[in-house]
């Protein structure tokens, strides 16, 4: 089972990111780490299991 890592940031650290792609994870970026929206709009459409959040602050979802 591939689990999908949504990060709020650009990119990951290569050793991080690779630490994920060896796992099969689906990994999704933030095209503009300042934009909570974007946070919004990714959450809301995609099947996230897990974020790396360290650039914008989360809402609490239902």
């Amino acid at each position: 089972m591939s689990h999908t890592i949504f990060v709020t940031a650009a990119k990951l650290a290569q050793a991080g990111a690779q630490l994920l792609q060896d796992a099969g994870c689906r990994v999704i970026y933030m095209k503009d780490p300042s934009d909570a929206a974007e946070v919004e709009a990714v959450l809301a459409s995609e099947p996230v299991d897990t974020v790396i959040s360290r650039t914008v602050e989360l809402s609490a979802c239902d």
